[in-house]
């Protein structure tokens, strides 16, 4: 029997508390065995710096992506998004 995988399904590592310690942080979560983030952002202006973090913490084979970000909008707020 295979152990269970642990995701972090609603991590938020953008933010400003963990700019002088995210890497510890991340691998203190992967030390303790959890084998994938998502990141979850609620912002436009979020989205790039999710994006730098995912492939700032991922390697280039499909078996070493841990951090994976995602964007979510609440419906209401649909009309008022504009990506380009």
């Amino acid at each position: 029997m295979t152990s269970p995988m642990l995701i972090d399904t609603h991590a938020h590592i953008n933010f400003s508390e963990y700019e002088n310690d995210r890497e510890e942080v991340m691998r203190r979560a992967f030390q303790t065995g959890v084998k994938k983030i998502l990141h979850s952002c609620c912002r436009v202006h979020e989205i790039e710096t999710l994006i730098n973090l995912s492939k700032e913490f991922n390697g280039t084979a499909e078996d070493e992506k841990f951090v994976y970000a995602s964007f979510y909008v609440k419906g209401h707020l649909l009309n008022a998004i504009h990506l380009s």
